[in-house]
């Protein structure tokens, strides 16, 4: 079932709660629940926004990208919790990607090199 918590502090005690994290929002930068969730081992079921298909589309996958919120899709994802070995290896697969290509120190030196080549530096600055 689903529960409304409104604000909880500290959030991880949620994430390990949860089988699932579901974010049916179409607008979306790079949403940091999203990548909360993963870095705690929870699989991601989101709306297919940009933000969210930088992070969710890779290989292996660690989660589902669906179409429009209310789709099909979320029944499905949400009908694939009695998988529990499914759900572990896409939490798993989640926490290395998590812990990989979204690192601060990854994102970090991204956005730095990035300022530096909009700022027209050669080189970004030391982080």
């Amino acid at each position: 079932g689903v529960r409304w918590l409104g604000r909880v502090e500290p959030i991880e005690a949620v994430y390990a709660a949860a089988n699932l994290l579901v974010l049916p929002s179409l607008l979306e930068g790079m949403p940091n629940v999203v990548l909360e969730a993963m870095a705690c081992g929870l699989p991601v079921a989101s709306a297919d926004s940009s933000g969210s298909r930088e992070i969710l589309d890779v290989i292996p996958p660690v989660g589902w990208l669906l179409k429009l919120p209310g789709d099909t899709e979320i029944s499905e994802a949400l009908a694939s919790l009695s998988d529990a070995n499914r759900l572990a290896s896409l939490g798993a697969a989640a926490r290395r990607q998590a812990e990989t290509r979204f690192a601060i120190s990854v994102l970090a030196r991204q956005y730095a090199e990035a300022y530096a080549r909009m700022t027209g530096r050669a080189t970004a600055p030391a982080t």
